[in-house]
């Protein structure tokens, strides 16, 4: 941000520090959304989170000037992952899940895949844009052994049906059942909490499997 104009620069330092303390709200509402809709599935545990626009923020070791800004920028779009408590996360046995809560904040967020940072003025207008949360159960239907970040969900392809879908693999043996939900439409925490009540029972049917 370069500005000539004194006022001005002061005035747009204001709007980003109001910026700052609204995407803290915002945050946090992601974070108890999270919490809510695990909460639906009985004694689930935190397993992994990763981003998806960006590298994870840097180690206290690592120079930050020399990373993309969106680094700083975890919570744009990101991957929650938990798993039932006393699930091996190095061992898919059959029967066993994997439950994933991903979050897109701004889906008018384009990347120009030519190794330079996504500049923001040209992304899609915000007003036309959603901010949306996904739920995925990833249940395993084979022996495999394998580990669940690395060799699972860093591997397979979500369901592209945003409604409601399954989406099946062979090897490894997997079946993965997504639904999307614009964040808009969840503006407490009771409509949360259905959202997640009707995604374990459709994901339950489809995956003919009781997520509990």
């Amino acid at each position: 941000m370069i500005l000539d104009d004194k006022n001005s620069l002061a005035d747009a330092l204001t709007d980003v520090r109001k910026a700052y303390r609204l995407l803290w709200a915002y945050q946090k509402r992601v974070f108890d959304v999270v919490r809510l809709i695990v909460s639906e599935f009985d004694d689930m545990g935190f397993y992994y989170w990763q981003t998806m626009h960006a590298d994870r923020p840097c180690n206290s070791g690592t120079n930050p000037l020399a990373r993309w800004t969106w680094d700083m920028l975890p919570m744009l779009e990101a991957s929650y992952l938990f798993l039932p408590s006393g699930v091996d996360r190095n061992s898919t046995m059959p029967g066993t899940w994997m439950l994933e809560v991903h979050v897109e904040s701004d889906s008018g967020f384009e990347d120009p895949h030519d190794g330079t940072e996504p500049n923001p003025e040209q992304f899609k207008d915000a007003a036309l844009s959603k901010s949306k949360v996904s739920i995925y159960a990833w249940y395993c239907t084979g022996q495999t052994n394998l580990n669940w970040f690395t060799n699972v969900w860093s591997s397979l392809d979500w369901p592209e049906n945003e409604q409601g879908g399954v989406v099946e693999y062979v090897d490894p043996p997997f079946k993965i059942f997504g639904r999307t939900l614009d964040l808009s439409a969840l503006p407490s925490k009771e409509s949360v909490s259905i959202a997640a009540a009707m995604f374990r029972i459709d994901a339950s049917a489809a995956l003919e499997a009781s997520l509990e």
